[in-house]
């Protein structure tokens, strides 16, 4: 029984340190807002607090989530340099030029 206790805080702790380190920090934001409101509800006024410590008041451009609508270019945002398009009417006549 002990050993399953232990080994499952270990599997938690090891999948949070890889959540931390990898997920975006929009989502880390997302989960450490809905992890202190429910912290908060349960009574844990201290756990609230230190898991909202990093939450931003407000969105702004430099957290890169793109709230604002301010940080990205006004220009087509399809239209990426180095792109090209190839139409189903060249590739069929390629093909047939094969055949």
């Amino acid at each position: 029984m002990l050993q399953s206790v232990i080994a499952g805080l270990i599997v938690f702790i090891s999948a949070l340190i890889v959540a931390h380190k990898y997920l975006p920090k929009v989502m880390r934001r997302r989960i450490s807002g809905v992890a202190g409101r429910l912290s908060r509800q349960a009574g844990m006024a201290r756990l609230a607090a230190w898991l909202e410590a990093d939450l931003p008041v407000t969105a702004s451009c430099g957290d890169g989530c793109g709230s604002c609508g301010g940080c990205g270019p006004a220009s087509n945002a399809s239209a990426v340099p180095g792109e090209f398009r190839i139409s189903l009417v060249s590739v069929e006549k390629g093909l047939r030029e094969r055949h």
